[in-house]
């Protein structure tokens, strides 16, 4: 597959070159679309984005086959998470986990319910203690596993607390559904331009749901809390169909391909990904420690997921042809030492 056929370059192939693949970002450049949008909006930047805000507003509901209203554009998961976060005094959260849940709930003072994920990543039970929150935030594809959550297990958390949180940022890489095809009535869902858009530089993003709920979060929103420049982006973006189609085959088809070369290497452990990263983890600390030095002699930059409460365990991004090449030499590499 080739990105020049779309437009698309890669970012990083040159030989050699560090490899950012502790984040989360699409390997590949901006959609051709965003760009043109974006030269085109930019003499427009000595005005506020009102009217440019309710077309890309609009556009993104229609991408996502929903009326407008039940579309509430925001800059990107933290003020998403904010203006949830409004909704109740107390949160349920999943560990490990994205550490951003935690860290707004701090912020705003509420009161946290951890809950610990199973062993294969699946949804724990209520306790006692979870069933007196009165919200709860879960990524489905979680990170940093990977694992999706069927809508209808999500439908079973919605009813168990006044209001869901689904965090939807990789959905589009993900063989389950969204549970925006449930219509749940208490439940938001949050959708990113980040990953499959390729825009994480522009921090957008969206909340989705029942009109009324979306609604009550708008009367709390910041006054143009999303510049011209990342809505002309998204809008560019929306219009770029084929650019999106490419980005998502792409990535998918290097997170098997990584999957299946990375599992087959002795004394690792790959668990399989619906998101844009694998989760890997090594037999015990010294062949962990082989491996954190593979992946300095190459060059390579993954997330150690000690911060998760994961030992030993490696978050890593699916990155170029080139990149997920040299991972997998250095995994093999530390299993021959």
């Amino acid at each position: 597959m080739r990105a020049a056929a779309t437009g698309h370059a890669e970012i990083g192939e040159r030989l050699g070159a560090p490899a950012q693949l502790d984040g989360r970002a699409s390997p590949l450049s901006p959609p051709p679309g965003a760009l043109r949008s974006i030269r085109l909006y930019l003499p427009s930047i000595h005005r506020y984005p009102v009217g440019l805000y309710d077309r890309c507003r609009s556009a993104v509901a229609a991408h996502l086959g929903r009326p407008a209203s039940d579309v509430l554009v925001t800059s990107g998961v933290d003020e998403a998470l904010d203006l949830f976060l409004a909704l109740g005094s107390s949160v349920r959260v999943c560990r490990p986990g994205f550490d951003a849940y935690t860290h707004r709930a701090r912020v705003w003072g509420k009161r946290i319910v951890f809950e610990t994920l199973c062993a294969d990543w699946s949804l724990p039970a209520t306790t006692a203690a979870s069933a007196g929150a009165d919200l709860a935030v879960v990524a489905s594809p979680h990170n940093p596993s990977g694992t999706a959550y069927a809508p209808a297990r999500l439908g079973e958390l919605a009813s168990e607390v006044g209001y869901l949180l689904c965090d939807e940022t990789y959905v589009e890489f993900s063989r389950e559904p969204s549970v925006l095809c449930a219509r749940l009535a208490n439940a938001l869902v949050f959708r990113s331009f980040s990953k499959s858009f390729g825009l994480a530089g522009l921090r957008l993003g969206c909340l989705v749901g029942p009109a009324p709920l979306i609604a009550q979060l708008e009367s709390r929103k910041q006054f143009y809390s999303v510049d011209t420049i990342a809505l002309a982006g998204v809008l560019g973006a929306l219009d770029d169909a084929p650019q999106l189609r490419y980005a998502i085959r792409a990535v998918v088809e290097r997170r098997e391909w990584l999957y299946r070369r990375l599992s087959a290497v002795d004394g690792i452990r790959a668990w399989p990904s619906q998101a844009t990263f694998l989760l890997v983890a090594a037999d015990g600390a010294a062949r962990a420690q082989r491996l954190r030095e593979a992946f300095t002699a190459a060059r390579l930059s993954v997330h150690d997921c000690a911060g998760f409460g994961l030992d030993d365990h490696f978050r890593i991004a699916v990155g170029t042809p080139a990149e997920n090449r040299r991972v997998v030499s250095a995994v093999r590499a530390s299993s021959r030492r």
